[in-house]
């Protein structure tokens, strides 16, 4: 039977490399409610022989900054190996694609730094990086989805130069976008398709620069292929279609 430990001791857990950031907005209302109505008890951090935390970091925390016992239960199975940390939270409180980015950096995955890198020299999102990093494909050569990569740690940057590439088109159609839309998932998407589909991104410019339109913020990236489309037609005998 397990044995729910208690302690004031707080300096005997240690953390695990590659674990997630503590969120302070988490912990904060976690805090207040341990006051409103303390439950660590029924509650137990988990952690391994090593007193490793497999989970329960910001009980931990929150405990600590309130000066009550926190609980614990020790597996005698726990690895301390991260990938165990992720699947207990991912029954818990989901890690999101930013914890996974920075765990996998911080255990110096270099593909993981290189979507780092280009999200702080391209102001880009996440979702955005990893859609060019790998070439905008839904699934990688294994036939699983890349998200599911990504979270497992096997996610490739296969496709940097596609990537930085995109972005320049991204910063050359930019001011004919309304309300920031050049940034917006969808419209990447969108522009990609136009890529595959042979348009050079001088023709797509001269096109937005005669037809005296604005790209505006769109809901779906099929919205955004049409808007292109019409674009692309312009003067044309045949219209243009991408899809």
């Amino acid at each position: 039977m397990i044995k729910i430990e208690e302690t004031t001791n707080y300096g005997k857990f240690k953390t695990i490399r590659g674990n997630r950031e503590i969120n302070r907005s988490h912990l904060n209302k976690l805090c207040k409610s341990i006051l409103d109505n303390n439950l660590l008890e029924a509650n137990p951090m988990i952690v391994n022989e090593k007193f490793q935390i497999l989970d329960g970091q910001h009980r931990l925390l929150a405990a600590e900054k309130l000066g009550i016992p926190i609980y614990y239960v020790v597996t005698p199975n726990g690895t301390g190996n991260i990938a165990e940390v992720q699947m207990l939270n991912s029954n818990l409180r989901a890690w999101s694609m930013k914890n996974y980015l920075d765990s996998y950096i911080e255990r110096g995955n270099l593909n993981y730094v290189e979507l780092q890198d280009f999200m702080d020299k391209t102001g880009l999102s996440l979702g955005i990086a990893i859609l060019l990093f790998s070439g905008a494909q839904g699934k990688s050569r294994n036939g699983r989805t890349i998200v599911n990569d990504f979270k497992d740690g096997v996610f490739k940057a296969t496709f940097k130069e596609f990537a930085y590439d995109t972005y320049k088109v991204l910063m050359d159609i930019a001011k004919y976008c309304d309300d920031n839309s050049w940034n917006d998932r969808e419209l990447v998407s969108a522009v990609v398709m136009t890529q595959r589909a042979g348009i050079k991104h001088e023709i797509l410019l001269e096109k937005l620069d005669k037809s005296g339109k604005k790209i505006p913020r769109l809901a779906t990236r099929r919205q955004y292929i049409r808007f292109l489309e019409d674009i692309l037609s312009f003067k044309m005998k045949s219209p243009i279609r991408l899809i």
